[in-house]
């Protein structure tokens, strides 16, 4: 139930009471209950033991716009919006509980295999995986001596990002081959220097562990790939539902891909690394895990890093990358922490780790010196660029502006 996850954030971010979950469903306790048995709304206990259980109310609220749908067309389309019916026709990706799958290929098996993420981006956006190695114009300018180097890494993307868009002409900008020629320059937000010559051909998850600094091993190259692969695309995220809206208008894929990328910054997407952070943070040590759980529920704070909607049995994305982490470094501190917190939400509080707690688990096995912060959601937004694209392009084909109405309920 992360509170700003990435593509799950609840609309309130927060639990609410029995008696307040009833009242927003207008049902009596036995038919709540009965709800939460059928997984169709997710509880965790209260801050004191034996106490009343909290409600998940990103799921009430559902339940609620799905039960308002028998009403008529109004509330269908309102709902529509708040993780209700889909709202477009889309060939890219579909999401069941093993996960998504990109044009009928599950993620997971995509990054288990070792599929090259160059070649997963061509997947989404040309509807075939190729057969052969994908490969991907060299990067369009040397970003490094661009960007601010006090900047968090994600904001290092929206620095690289505007400076290629503004040095290339308009034509150029509107193509996909363009966009991988931006995405192949993106591994300099991790560090200077790594744009040159020798790094053109590379794959872009060793261009990335070179920028890191991590080994170029095939164990730490395979851990990157699968992230970037992971992150691809999500369906109709908050980022990629952008990218469609601007796309719809006829802007160019690097307007595109800019308007995304900005959607994705917001702390209710893919700004959660931050909040997990904060979380790992508060924790400080893996014994204290448990309690720092519970200290957020009681609060009546959703736990950044937890739950996803699509995913009530667990984020299959999350499960992998973590395992991935904990391969790679087990004792790196941000890592020993995030698995006890995976451990403590689940055996204590029932609640499941997501991607956004995998990914900070992730980075902190790949960072030199222990320094992960901003790092996974940089790597989260590098590989989400794909899914963008691949959106961009499907709504242009589509053809049509998305132009939603507006229910007046002003004075």
């Amino acid at each position: 139930m992360g509170r700003i996850n990435v593509d799950s954030a609840f609309n309130a971010g927060a639990y609410v009471s029995a008696q307040e979950a009833c009242a927003l469903l207008g049902v009596k306790r036995p038919t709540l209950y009965a709800y939460a048995s059928r997984g169709l709304v997710r509880s965790v206990p209260g801050a004191r033991s034996n106490g009343p259980r909290l409600y998940a109310k990103d799921d009430v609220l559902r339940l609620k716009s799905r039960s308002s749908a028998r009403a008529g067309h109004a509330p269908v389309a309102a709902g529509a919006l708040r993780w209700g019916e889909p709202v477009l026709d889309s060939a890219i990706t579909s999401i069941g509980p093993e996960g998504p799958r990109y044009r009928g290929h599950l993620a997971t098996t995509l990054a288990e295999e070792g599929v090259k993420f160059e070649r997963v981006a061509e997947l989404l956006v040309n509807g075939s995986l190729p057969a052969a190695k994908a490969t991907w114009p060299a990067a369009v300018v040397d970003v490094s001596t661009m960007i601010d180097d006090e900047a968090p890494a994600l904001a290092r993307i929206g620095q690289t990002l505007a400076s290629l868009a503004t040095r290339h002409d308009a034509a150029r900008l509107d193509s996909v081959e363009n966009v991988w020629s931006m995405v192949v320059a993106l591994p300099a937000v991790f560090a200077r220097g790594i744009a040159g010559e020798d790094g053109r051909e590379a794959p872009l998850a060793a261009r990335i562990a070179r920028a890191l600094g991590a080994p170029e091993s095939q164990a730490h190259v395979h851990a990157i790939n699968a992230a970037l692969v992971l992150a691809a695309d999500h369906e109709l995220n908050v980022s990629a539902f952008t990218a469609r809206v601007v796309a719809s208008s006829g802007a160019r894929l690097d307007a595109v891909v800019a308007a995304a990328f900005f959607a994705f910054t917001g702390a209710r997407h893919g700004g959660a690394g931050a909040a997990v952070e904060g979380l790992l943070r508060a924790t400080e040590r893996s014994a204290r895990a448990r309690d720092t759980l519970r200290e957020w529920v009681a609060r009546k704070e959703a736990v950044p890093g937890f739950e996803h909607p699509l995913y009530p049995k667990g984020d299959p994305r999350g499960s992998y990358l973590l395992r991935l982490a904990r391969d790679l470094a087990p004792t790196a501190h941000g890592v020993v922490l995030a698995s006890a917190l995976a451990e403590a939400g689940e055996g204590e509080l029932g609640i499941l780790p997501n991607v956004d707690l995998a990914f900070t688990a992730l980075a902190a096995a790949l960072a030199r010196s222990g320094k992960y912060e901003g790092i996974g959601s940089a790597l989260f937004a590098i590989g989400r660029i794909a899914g963008w694209v691949a959106h961009g392009v499907e709504q242009r084909e589509a053809g049509y502006l998305l132009r939603p109405r507006a229910r007046y309920v002003g004075v």
